[in-house]
């Protein structure tokens, strides 16, 4: 999913209203995997071997795969985009160009 995109700006585009809980599970993610990487290769290099090793590493990602596959995103909202609806020029009161321009203003925030 992030390919060449910072994560955490990523992360936090999905939940902007949660981006402290968002940023501390990239972040304890982080650190468990600079943890527990070197700690698996420490305890199963002697009894295993490189290429005993080299395949827990295979059957972590293969996990990872699986999980992610499991991941929702949640649904966009049903209904309309946005209850705005445009005035007719001249109704809110002013010139064509006020209320043509306060038309595109709300168009911008509905999208």
């Amino acid at each position: 999913m992030a390919g060449y995109v910072p994560l955490p700006p990523l992360m936090t585009s999905q939940a902007p209203e949660r981006k402290g809980q968002i940023m501390s599970a990239y972040t304890l993610g982080a650190g468990a995997s600079m943890a527990f990487g070197p700690l698996i290769g420490t305890v199963f290099i002697g009894v295993i071997g490189i290429g005993g090793v080299m395949c827990i590493y295979a059957a972590l990602h293969l996990l990872s795969t699986v999980l992610v596959l499991c991941l929702k995103t949640p649904a966009p909202p049903s209904g309309p985009r946005c209850s705005h609806r445009r005035a007719p020029d001249g109704a809110a009161g002013g010139s064509s160009v006020d209320s043509a321009l306060r038309g595109v203003l709300m168009e911008e925030r509905c999208i």
